[in-house]
């Protein structure tokens, strides 16, 4: 019972990042490609990764684009 619902839930977050990272992408007039957002505008593009980075479980999902300083 705790693996079906730990498994659940770990989807479900995953379903929420993506959706939350292409709602922000479309926020930003990125265009959402292959998982991926494009966005033109450097100063846009920014602003896009700091929204999708305030929630630590999104920052793991996105760690190529959540990646801090420490990361390197």
């Amino acid at each position: 019972m705790f693996i079906i619902s730990t498994t659940i839930s770990l989807q479900t977050h995953a379903v929420y990042a993506e959706n939350k990272a292409k709602e922000l992408c479309s926020e930003y007039d990125g265009e959402w490609d292959n998982g991926k957002c494009k966005i033109k505008d450097d100063e846009d593009k920014a602003d896009y990764e700091d929204d999708l980075c305030d929630d630590p479980k999104d920052t793991k999902k996105y760690k190529k684009i959540c990646k801090s300083d420490s990361d390197d």
